[in-house]
């Protein structure tokens, strides 16, 4: 039996590093994300892909909420639209039919950047963890 002592000096190794447009990444990396603004209102969508835009100059062309899709580029323009404006809880519980439930505090998303698409790989990025507090 071991102890937390023997667990706590396993070595993990190297994680392998990925990049996407000059951001090197390992798979344990994720990108925390504030869900409400500064002045209580939650993200839209829109404020969500601006934010990665800026920060990370990162163009996000897909956005998933586990296989549910909460954003697409090449949706229809009035489909597009409409889901920009929605702040994320709500683009969630539409593609979900499901409430969130109460004690959710995270949402995790699944970006798919425009810079992937220069790559001949199709890389797993780091997750977005939006917080809904």
């Amino acid at each position: 039996m071991h102890s937390t002592d023997d667990l706590m000096h396993i070595s993990w190794g190297d994680c392998k590093k990925k990049e996407v447009s000059e951001l090197e990444y390992t798979l344990w990396h994720h990108f925390p994300i504030q869900g409400f603004k500064p002045d209580g209102e939650e993200m839209t969508v829109t404020d969500l892909l601006d934010h990665f835009k800026i920060t990370h100059s990162l163009g996000i062309i897909q956005l998933f909420y586990g296989e549910s899709w909460l954003y697409n580029s090449s949706a229809p323009e009035e489909k597009r639209t409409k889901r920009l404006k929605q702040r994320v809880s709500e683009a969630v519980q539409e593609v979900t039919n499901m409430e969130i439930p109460s004690h959710v505090r995270v949402l995790e998303l699944t970006p798919v950047f425009a810079e992937e698409n220069d790559s001949e790989e199709n890389l797993p990025v780091p997750f977005i963890q939006y917080n809904l507090q």
